[in-house]
């Protein structure tokens, strides 16, 4: 496979390495992929430190592991044009639809999309967000972003990012978004590591391996927080009793505009817990910032959350079937 720093040669002022995708029990999945790192260790090293940085912190401090991908990508830095390792008629077509969008001023609705929709996990492909065609004016969408950033900047100081950075043969989703992601990092003095940026699949492969996940969860009070209701969250709660944790607490959040909402705990029956798992779109920066007080790792489950209430859907999101279920 031609090394992604050939196309994007500039990415190498920001992050140092690539390496082989490889894991200990998601070889069939990861037999072709290559992921960009600040880590000059081997990626199964990585794994295991990034494991090892949630259980030191369980029930002790504030630990969040935001995931950042194509949504999170587009609010960040708008629609790109097609990735470099795309052939010349693809980029043609896609750069020519992306003159359009911006003529049209269809860049401000794909970010209010995003931002004010409604996020809806029920295709098991991606998420759908659903609209109400309602303006916004793009002063907002510009207060939004300065807010995102601030706390992406604040999560990276406190935990985790782990960051869509892997690509494979056929060119990827998000990889035309990465230089222009980096260069708004830098320009807002977010700085990355190999103690604070981890590979986005880490946090799917976790709770999709048994021995690593009940390990985390075992006998521990853990908070959800999603707006799923009725029965799908006793699915849920239910998925996540088989790995006998101690208490299985909920937390409901609303279905659009996480990004403005204040979570409300006081009805919680503790003050603390050992670790929080969340599904809050692409707003959920901002429950994140709000869930600090309970002193214990916050992790950003996402569409795990539907996995969890219907396990079949692990098939159709990269990262979630671990060998022996392949």
């Amino acid at each position: 496979m031609i090394s992604i720093f050939k196309f994007y040669p500039e990415l190498k002022n920001f992050i140092p390495y690539e390496k082989d995708f490889k894991t200990q029990n998601f070889k069939k999945t990861f037999s072709c992929t290559r992921t960009l790192s600040f880590s000059d260790k081997n990626n199964k090293d990585d794994y295991k430190r990034f494991i090892a940085l949630i259980l030191k912190n369980i029930g002790v401090n504030y630990f969040p592991v935001l995931r950042i991908s194509d949504g999170e990508l587009l609010l960040l830095c708008g629609v790109q044009n097609e990735s470099r390792r795309a052939n010349f008629f693809k980029r043609l077509i896609e750069n020519s639809k992306n003159i359009v969008r911006k003529l049209t001023r269809q860049y401000d609705f794909i970010l209010y999309t995003h931002i004010f929709g409604s996020f809806d996990h029920t295709t098991g492909q991606s998420e759908t967000y659903k609209f109400n065609k309602k303006k916004y004016a793009s002063d907002t969408i510009k207060n939004i972003k300065k807010k995102f950033i601030k706390e992406i900047r604040e999560i990276s100081k406190a935990g985790i990012l782990s960051i869509h950075l892997s690509y494979s043969s056929k060119y990827s989703l998000v990889e035309k978004f990465w230089l222009s992601f980096f260069k708004i990092l830098s320009s807002n003095s977010i700085s990355l590591n190999e103690q604070n940026c981890f590979p986005f699949y880490f946090v799917y492969m976790l709770l999709s391996d048994k021995k690593a996940f009940g390990k985390i969860i075992f006998n521990k009070k853990i908070l959800c927080v999603s707006s799923a209701s009725g029965s799908k969250q006793k699915n849920i709660i239910k998925s996540i009793d088989n790995f006998n944790p101690k208490k299985v607490d909920w937390l409901k959040i609303p279905t659009s505009n996480t990004f403005f909402s204040e979570i409300k705990t006081d009805k919680l029956p503790y003050d603390k817990y050992d670790i929080v798992l969340l599904a809050a779109g692409t707003g959920k920066t901002n429950i994140i910032m709000q869930l600090k007080k309970f002193n214990c790792p916050v992790i950003d489950c996402g569409f795990y959350f539907e996995i969890l209430n219907n396990n079949e859907l692990k098939y159709h999101r990269v990262g979630c079937v671990s060998d022996d279920e392949y």
